[in-house]
């Protein structure tokens, strides 16, 4: 998914250019970065306790919400040093991918589920392995 030759676009303009943080700061750290929402969210995802997501549920239910923590971080880093961040994520789900995203969505739950259930028989660690399949 995302925006066809998106990438491609804003480097023939000129406006893409990977860098660090440092380097921006380092050049007065006044301007605009665009960055990928969805990986950002995914990488605090990952970075997150697997048992401690657990105890958020499918629905929406009260949890752990660092990941969203995570994310934000990032932003007010930026942002302390005067540099606009323009988020960007890849937009709705395609039809035709429909079938696929049920099909993760059934894994994720059902790992989900035996993360539970090995985490109320007190093994820890087969928990995190199923938890970490469920994200």
């Amino acid at each position: 998914m995302g925006i066809k030759d998106l990438l491609p676009i804003l480097k023939d303009k000129g406006l893409q250019k990977p860098t660090t943080l440092v380097e921006l700061v380092n050049h007065g750290g006044v301007g605009r970065v665009g960055v990928d929402g969805s990986a950002w969210l995914h990488r605090g995802l990952r970075a997150c306790d697997a048992v401690k997501l657990l105890k958020q549920g499918p629905d929406g239910e009260k949890g752990d919400y660092s990941w969203v923590g995570f994310f934000m971080k990032f932003i007010r880093l930026f942002r302390a040093h005067n540099i606009e961040v323009v988020v960007v994520f890849d937009g709705r789900a395609l039809s035709v991918k429909d079938e696929v995203a049920t099909d993760r969505f059934t894994s994720r739950r059902d790992a989900r589920n035996k993360a539970l259930s090995a985490l109320a028989n007190g093994n820890r660690e087969l928990a995190v392995s199923y938890a970490n399949q469920s994200r």
